[in-house]
């Protein structure tokens, strides 16, 4: 049976992460990690294969088992990884991660400066662009060149095919040189951006806001309109131009929320290329559209919060409910 062509193009990061075994202690304690595949945007590529939604990955893995091992797993997924590329110059870049009581992540990274952030732009075909519906990109891949320079030109590739763009500002402090230098990094490509998904910390950095509405309305002020705020176990809040929704969270037994935010991406876009393609198009969808996205995003995320790893907690395809 023939693949179909992948309809959403993810860029950006893929690590392993080395999560501590048991929970509820930290790094500087553990003795003990389980290999778990991560990577905001591969997440979000792999949480959209698994609910139905072509999708590639784009990036980079060092020549060697863990990049080995990342794209098996891809694959084993049904992601396209034709323009996942390989490098003998740098390892695949690894992430150890120890969780709180309430599943609650923090980082250490090996990436100095990583493969993921080697991939150059004479790497990037633009055979795929020509057929997708939206291409999503995450920040990490901002952090320096030739990663940075090479996020914008897929930026250029999407536009030159008039896709919508979605964006994940995902801050990690220890992998900027600065704040100041993350936030002018991470603000940059807004006017590239149609669709923005942030948690509510990251939005308060961009934009020194504590109120959701005048937050959005600073962010919509740089170039996207539609905008997605998620407030961990509070749920989510929706912004448009025309409208907001707030949707509240689903009561779990958090066992690790790090997928969480890439599980609702994945759900909301998988909602929307399915249910509103040409308002996604459009770059604008109806309110009550709009509202069971986000509905049916907060269930995935709820449920990635209930499983450990972040690729291996994103639901499948009827593990979550539509309506």
């Amino acid at each position: 049976m023939k693949k179909s062509a992948p309809e959403v193009l993810c860029m950006g990061e893929i690590l392993i992460d080395f999560v501590a075994s048991p929970s509820g202690q930290k790094l500087v304690e553990s003795e003990t990690f389980v290999r778990k595949p991560g990577g905001a945007p591969a997440n979000v590529a792999v949480g959209l294969s698994r609910l139905g939604r072509p999708s590639a990955f784009i990036g980079m893995v060092g020549d060697d088992a863990f990049g080995d091992f990342l794209r098996q797993t891809l694959e084993n997924e049904e992601v396209d990884v034709s323009l996942l590329s390989v490098t003998e110059e740098q390892p695949t870049t690894l992430a150890f991660v120890a969780l709180d009581e309430n599943g609650v992540p923090s980082f250490s990274f090996y990436r100095h400066p990583g493969a993921d952030l080697s991939i150059r732009p004479e790497d990037i075909q633009s055979k795929l662009f020509e057929t997708a519906k939206l291409f999503h990109f995450g920040s990490l891949s901002l952090v320096q060149d030739p990663g940075r320079e090479t996020t914008y030109h897929c930026l250029d590739l999407a536009e030159s095919m008039n896709l919508p763009v979605s964006y994940d500002p995902n801050y990690r402090p220890a992998l900027w040189a600065s704040e100041s230098a993350a936030i002018e990094s991470m603000c940059a490509p807004l006017d590239r951006v149609d669709l923005l998904k942030v948690s509510e910390e990251e939005l308060l950095l961009l934009t020194g806001e504590t109120d959701l509405e005048k937050a959005c309305r600073k962010i919509a002020s740089r170039g996207p309109e539609i905008l997605v705020v998620t407030l961990g176990a509070e749920g989510l809040f929706g912004w448009t131009p025309d409208f907001s929704e707030r949707v509240p969270g689903v009561k779990v037994k958090p066992v690790d929320t790090t997928g969480c935010g890439d599980a609702s991406m994945a759900g909301l876009l998988t909602y929307l290329l399915k249910n509103h393609p040409e308002d996604l198009s459009n770059r604008k969808v109806p309110q009550e559209g709009f509202r069971k996205a986000l509905a049916f995003a907060n269930r995935c995320a709820s449920h990635a919060a209930t499983i450990q790893g972040a690729i291996p907690s994103l639901p499948r395809e009827g593990e979550v409910e539509w309506e």
